[in-house]
């Protein structure tokens, strides 16, 4: 953009020679007032100055709004977000709003309100303002629909507009109620294994009893009480999606020749409570000699 200062200065140039566009808010209070603008009928090859000027002033606090919604956020917001209202502001403020630039407006919306029904809604409302665009440049003669039937749909645009930016702004100062920062949320407590069925359930259990967890072997049978190389299970950390029970088998080996003196076969039921990230063991106290 440095080095080639002409290609995106052109865009300028011509943005201040043209008057208020059909699309814009001013021409919008004309059709419905009788307003004649800011610099009043303009001849050929006249510039709309004060109009250029107010224009570049309105956009101006718009920017220093945003700032000033940025820099007294609870928690610092998101980068669409802000694009989201300074692009906006742009358009709503500018004396030029072209069909296609909407299009601006989509990926920054996607990213800074990802509320499917309410930007369907939006884009809808903005795709219809296409058809009495058209009927309007056709003419009341040519059977087309007067001047106020188009602005109409370019106000309600605009309020649709206005409504998503309003959206973001409260958003923006209650993060609670942002989906995306509600998502990061929940993908940080799936990392720590604070979700039911996850591994702090299994380190629980086996904190309790000092044992290997073994998933979902099974119970113990004769041949693991007898058999000294079976009393301690292979370690198999196996999460499952549910807050399901978890079984635990240990041994307690007797100071006589290392045979089993008391088999202990507990079923531990881990209950956690992803809110509060915490587990609790509910044991039924069942054991045989």
């Amino acid at each position: 953009a440095l080095l080639f200062p002409r290609g995106w200065a052109e865009f300028f140039r011509l943005n201040s020679d043209r008057g208020a566009d059909p699309d814009s808010i001013y021409n919008v209070i004309s059709s419905f007032t009788g307003w004649s603008g800011f610099d009043g009928p303009l001849g050929p090859g006249e510039k709309p100055v004060i109009l250029n000027a107010v224009t570049a002033l309105l956009f101006l606090a718009v920017c220093l709004a945003v700032a000033y919604v940025g820099m007294t956020a609870p928690r610092r917001p998101r980068v669409a977000s802000l694009c989201f209202l300074v692009v906006a502001g742009f358009l709503l403020t500018n004396k030029v709003w072209s069909p296609q630039y909407s299009l601006w407006l989509v990926p920054l919306a996607v990213l800074a309100l990802p509320h499917r029904r309410i930007l369907l809604t939006w884009m809808t409302i903005d795709a219809l303002v296409w058809v009495p665009r058209m009927m309007y440049y056709l003419g009341v003669s040519n059977k087309g629909l007067p001047e106020q039937y188009f602005t109409a749909t370019v106000l309600l645009r605009d309020l649709a507009v206005i409504g998503l930016c309003a959206m973001i702004v409260w958003q923006i100062y209650r993060p609670a109620e942002d989906l995306v920062r509600r998502s990061r949320r929940r993908g940080a407590r799936r990392s720590a294994g604070r979700l039911p069925g996850s591994s702090s359930c299994v380190a629980a259990a086996a904190r309790r009893h000092g044992t290997t967890v073994t998933g979902h072997r099974p119970s113990l049978t004769s041949r693991t009480a007898t058999d000294p190389k079976m009393r301690w299970p292979a370690r198999s950390l196996v999460p499952t999606t549910m807050a399901s029970a978890r079984s635990s088998s240990a041994t307690a080996a007797s100071p006589v020749a290392g045979s089993p003196r008391n088999v202990r076969n507990s079923h531990e039921t881990c209950s956690c409570s992803p809110k509060r990230s915490t587990c609790s063991l509910i044991s039924p106290s069942r054991s045989s000699a």
